[in-house]
């Protein structure tokens, strides 16, 4: 049985739950944000957050089933576009903000090949980009995509 773009992105998408519960139950990963994100106002957040994540070195790893958590991605301080999103996504879900997954084609080949996370901007009533591995266009840039699929999780 061969594998359809759709099935491969939905094995991806549980490795990202997977770790993504992990990150977010770690009592040393919340120990490790509290100390970062102290004395940030609320309001400051996300820039604080996307300004944070410039100090993690972006790589591409070798594709498999292997995903970061959070905290490991804080302790080696580089990580794929798997792991920056299990990673940002984590923060929004404990600091309740709204996000969702999103899943993409970077290259027209019809294959999911990036993974990000969008987060809710309450006051312009929209979904945000918030793509730790783009860093040209700031937050809400992302390089053009063929093919894109949204989770909530």
């Amino acid at each position: 049985m061969f594998n359809t773009p759709e099935s491969i992105a939905d094995n991806k998408l549980k490795l990202i739950k997977k770790c993504l519960y992990d990150t977010v139950n770690s009592s040393e990963f919340r120990m490790h944000l509290a100390n970062i994100f102290a004395g940030i106002r609320h309001a400051d957040l996300v820039r604080f957050i996307w300004n944070f994540n410039h100090k993690i070195r972006f790589i591409i790893e070798p594709s498999g089933d292997y995903c970061k958590d959070g905290l490991e991605l804080l302790k080696t301080g580089f990580g794929d576009c798997e792991d920056f999103t299990v990673f940002n996504a984590a923060i929004f879900n404990i600091y309740k903000i709204p996000y969702r997954i999103k899943v993409t084609d970077t290259f027209g080949g019809g294959y999911f090949t990036h993974i990000l996370v969008q987060y809710y901007d309450q006051n312009i009533k929209r979904w945000i980009s918030f793509d730790g591995t783009y860093r040209l266009k700031g937050i809400g840039g992302e390089p053009m995509f063929h093919k894109e699929r949204f989770y909530y999780i």
